[in-house]
């Protein structure tokens, strides 16, 4: 799932620079999974995120779950990074995978570390639930590569707060398990012009 909302999920870049907590009483309520291991990213919003929601378990955390870095683009809008680095922008618009300024991080990154995350969790082998808190632009690469979409498309996927995605492994493979009317609110973007 993706951390509950914070004060600075506007429309500005919010990745691993700024480090907000999530605003009170944001956090979701789980179905009765019978909970066995918690990962989440280090960041205070998706560990607060998960106190909240598994109080009795410690969460394991993971660098590979953290948001994308922004670079020096971190707290800027779009429209600011537009105007710095129109450059990116314009790679972008022809389905390049640019990486963000200052360091920043690409999709292609994001998708490398996710997927380390996801084969070492099945070599794990564990039965049982577990949950994983992380962030808007990881469960835009987990969405999109599942279900096939084009990797210029992802940013258009809309992914909520504090709403917890099933996903199911087996033989090696990750199969969605996420309602059609929820999966229809993230994939309402896809198409936008």
């Amino acid at each position: 799932m993706r951390h509950a909302r914070t004060s600075l999920n506007d429309v500005t870049f919010l990745g691993v620079g700024r480090d907000p907590g999530i605003l009170s009483g944001e956090a979701a309520s789980l179905p009765d999974f019978d909970l066995k291991t918690v990962y989440s990213s280090p960041a205070r919003r998706c560990l607060e995120t998960v106190k909240n929601l598994a109080p009795e378990l410690q969460p394991f955390t993971d660098e590979r779950l953290q948001e994308i870095e922004y670079g020096t683009a971190e707290g800027w809008s779009y429209e600011k990074l537009h105007e710095h680095h129109p450059e990116i922008i314009q790679g972008w618009s022809e389905g390049g995978d640019q990486r963000f300024p200052g360091g920043g991080e690409n999709i292609a990154d994001v998708l490398t570390r996710l997927q380390s995350f996801i084969h070492e969790l099945e070599e794990k082998n564990d039965e049982g639930t577990a949950m994983v808190a992380t962030h808007n632009v990881v469960l835009r690469c987990l969405i999109g590569k599942t279900h096939m979409i084009p990797q210029q498309d992802w940013h258009w996927l809309s992914i909520p707060h504090a709403e917890p995605l099933e996903f199911k492994m087996l033989d090696g493979s990750l199969y969605v398990n996420i309602p059609r009317n929820r999966l229809g609110k993230i994939f309402d973007g896809l198409g936008a012009v």
